[in-house]
């Protein structure tokens, strides 16, 4: 039986059934899309933008504590023991805050590859915060030839750090 030979009843019929069936697949295709998109919208509200968040909440931490290597400098020429006493504050401060905001970025529900990049960067961070305490020590000390002689590995542990922190970030966005 060829189209041809139906009547114009029947061809208006078929041709309704399949304007029918072509409205049902992209009433389909439609749900399943936006479906989709509120997943997407979900994800990035829930986990992708506090993830984000913490990362730059850490990198600030991170630039912080490079602050207080240079005030326990000038606090230690100065001799004023009650600036010694606030970076000594401000630099344990900072720390709280750093790994208090990484411990939070570790509950959110990031993939393997995040998860794992925090992994990385975890140790740097212990590492960072180590090598700036004795830093800070030695110069509130009075030792100030010694912190000196420990600004390359303090340095190399900031850069070290601050270039995990953005890779992180990258593997977030």
């Amino acid at each position: 039986m060829s189209i041809k030979n139906l009547s114009i009843g029947k061809k208006l019929g078929l041709l309704t059934g399949m304007l029918f069936a072509s409205l049902l697949l992209i009433s389909l295709i439609s749900y399943l899309t936006i479906r989709n998109l509120d997943s997407a919208q979900r994800n990035l509200g829930s986990t992708q933008l506090p993830a984000i968040r913490n990362i730059s909440i850490a990198d600030m931490y991170h630039d912080a504590i490079s602050g207080s290597v240079y005030k326990s400098l000038v606090a230690a020429e100065s001799k004023d023991e009650t600036r010694k006493t606030e970076v000594r504050e401000e630099f344990e401060e900072n720390i709280t805050n750093i790994k208090t905001n990484f411990a939070e970025l570790n509950k959110l529900d990031l993939n393997q590859d995040a998860k794992g990049a925090i992994k990385e960067v975890e140790p740097m961070i212990d590492q960072y915060i180590k090598t700036t305490k004795e830093l800070i020590d030695l110069a509130l000390a009075g030792q100030r030839e010694k912190a000196e002689n420990l600004m390359p590995q303090f340095q190399k542990d900031f850069n070290a750090l601050e270039v995990n922190l953005d890779k992180l970030e990258q593997i977030c966005n």
